[in-house]
């Protein structure tokens, strides 16, 4: 199995934190040629996420008897 490629709002993201920490780059605009379009985000928006891997169930708590 491959291992996927982060979607479009997670580069956003990445990208976002780049800046806060200053790489001195900046956001596309909209009408900028490579800018994500319209329909790039409705697609992100339908792709399936990642699935987590199910984590074990701890055992509940034994209660204490009260007399």
């Amino acid at each position: 199995m491959t291992a996927a490629k982060p979607g479009l709002y997670a580069n956003i993201k990445a990208k976002k934190d780049r800046i806060a920490h200053g790489s001195n780059e900046h956001m596309r605009k909209p009408s900028d040629p490579d800018a994500p379009t319209a329909e790039d985000f409705k697609k992100a928006k339908k792709a399936p996420t990642a699935k987590k891997a199910p984590t074990a169930k701890k055992a509940p708590a034994a209660k204490k008897a009260t007399k």
